[in-house]
Formats: structure tokens, sequence, C-alpha cells
């Protein structure tokens, strides 16, 4: 039976030229009469030829990307053929493809010059789609931004950790501290009288100095702590490294890495 040979081809060609694609394109007729079938087909394929090649596709049996054909009747006795063509971009099928559409009283050379005319719809949709996916292959990721692995958009960080939170809290106290020796210094000498006959002098800027000394390092230890933070946050990738540091001279922090 002629319904047997031409069913479904998949039209095999000689190496691709230089510049050309490859492209698997199969027709398939297995649900034509084996009157109608093979010439529907041989016509469909004479139609296409010049499409794919003013494309840049050249026909191979062996290739991922892929458009297939299938014509089916809707109304034999009334030339009322349904044409579906699916799209693959490398064996991979393209959804929302292609809309199916009729060809309304169409003998058999109107029928191939209709999928012809729909052909390049789809080869429009199979670049669209490996566009696409090469785009988003090429999107550099943001420094300091990395992607939520849910797939929604890129998380960003909080702009200070458990460090710069400590030291804001240490200045904080530290102002408080050099507020209340700078009181104690400004009092200076104070004569505190005792009974009508004694007087008592008391020194407050022995204290005022010490509170003073404590707050302003208090001070300079959180705010250093701030902003290590703050640039560790955000040049992660040079893992800088914190520590603290006490000296007989006062005390302090020590930071190292690459800035």
């Amino acid at each position: 039976m002629l319904l047997a040979s031409y069913g479904r081809v998949a039209w095999a060609a000689p190496p691709t030229d230089e510049g050309t694609r490859p492209l698997r394109v199969t027709i398939d007729v297995s649900a034509i009469a084996e009157d109608d079938a093979p010439h529907i087909e041989r016509f469909t394929e004479e139609q296409i030829e010049p499409v794919l090649r003013d494309a840049a596709y050249a026909r191979s049996s062996d290739a991922g990307d892929a458009v297939e054909i299938r014509i089916d009747y809707v109304e034999r006795k009334d030339l009322l053929y349904a044409i579906y063509v699916d799209v693959y971009d490398d064996g991979e099928k393209i959804e929302p493809g292609i809309d199916w559409f009729v060809c309304k009283f169409c003998p058999q050379g109107m029928v191939a010059e209709a999928v012809a005319e729909h052909l390049p719809a789809a080869l429009d949709l199979l670049a669209e789609h490996e566009a696409k996916a090469a785009a988003a292959d090429e999107t550099p990721g943001t420094l300091g931004e990395p992607a939520d692995p849910q797939g929604g958009s890129p998380t960003k960080p909080r702009p200070i950790g458990w460090l710069g939170i400590t030291g804001a809290v240490v200045a904080t106290g530290g102002l408080a501290t050099t507020v209340a020796g700078i009181v104690q210094l400004s009092k200076g000498e104070v004569v505190i009288p005792t009974q009508a006959s004694q007087r008592r002098v008391q020194d407050f800027r022995p204290q005022g100095g010490a509170l003073l000394g404590i707050g302003l390092g208090a001070m300079a230890l959180g705010t250093a702590a701030v902003v290590v933070d703050v640039v560790r946050r955000r040049r992660s990738r040079n893992h800088a490294r914190v520590a603290p540091s006490v000296l007989p001279s006062g005390v302090g922090i020590a930071v190292g890495g690459r800035f």
C-alpha cells in the first residue's frame, strides 16, 4: 500500500553547507488516504524547500532542532484539512507552539502551499526560543545579590550584620560614657562644706578623665566594628578578618584582608 510508504518521512540531506544550520523536518501524512498521501507529501516537500533555504536551514535526519508537520482530514469530501506544526529545540517541544490551522476547500497543491505559508512562523518560534535560552545563560549575576534558589528575584543581603549591630551598641554606650566624662571634667574641684569650721575639696577631674577615656575608646571600637562589618559584607569574597586587640595603651580592633 502506498500509505505505508508515505506515512511519515524524515528528510535526510547531505552534509550541511557552511553558514546553514541543521534541522530535522518530518511530514506525517499517515492519516491521509493512500491516493492523496504521496502527492500531498511531495508537493509539501517542494514548497517548503525554498523556505528552509532562505532561512539558512539545511535538512538533517539526526538534528536536535526539528519541525514536525502532521496533516489530517477535517472533512475529506469537502477538501478540509487540519494541519499541525510542532517545533522542537534540541529535542524539547516548545510550548506554547504554533496553533493548528485548517485549509478549506484545498486540493493537494494548496495544502502544500498552506504548510509553506505557516513554516516561517515555526522557524521564528525556534529562533526566539533559542535566543531567550541564550540570554538566560549569559545574564551575569550581580555581585552581592545572590539569586533566590526558588527562582525568585535576587535576595539583597542586609547592610549590617551581628558585628555591626554589636559595634553600634558599643559605640552608643561609649558616647554616653564620654558625655558623662565631660560633665565630670567640667566640675573640676568642688568644695563640699561639712561643718562651719571645716571644708572638703573633691576633685572630679580624675573620674572624668577615666570616663572620657573609656567612652572614647568604646566609641572608636564600636565605630570600627560597624565600618568593618559593612565593608566585609560588601566585599565578602575578600574574606576580611576581624579580631579584637588589647594593648597596654588601650583596646582596639585588628582588621586583615584585601580591600
